[in-house]
């Protein structure tokens, strides 16, 4: 497994690594990753699935010039920042294996 420690200049640029890692991964064999990243911004993200409108204060966030972004995966919607420490963790998947589904990579995990 291929450690990486790298923080990029903003949240965007931060979420669009960890897709483009996810990306790699699904193009063909590679190298499974462990990235960990500290935003030096706060902001807000959304799972792919989430409501911006039902579940983030958009007028608060903007007034505070707070970004509001959505990552590719799944999960809740979370305030992130300094001190807020992120990781992607990209693994192979095996038909018979740990990694086998979602579930299967969670228990592993």
């Amino acid at each position: 497994m291929k450690a990486l420690d790298l923080t990029l200049p903003t949240p965007a640029e931060n979420l669009a690594c960890d897709e483009a890692l996810l990306d790699a991964a699904e193009a063909g064999p590679g190298d499974e990753v462990l990235r960990f990243w500290e935003s030096r911004e706060h902001f807000v993200v959304v799972g792919y699935a989430n409501k911006v409108a039902s579940e983030v204060n958009v007028a608060a966030c903007e007034a505070k010039s707070i970004p509001i972004l959505r990552r590719c995966s799944g999960g809740g919607t979370v305030v992130q920042g300094p001190g807020c420490l992120n990781y992607a963790l990209v693994l192979r998947i095996t038909e018979d294996g740990a990694t086998r589904s979602i579930s299967a990579a969670n228990k592993f995990i």
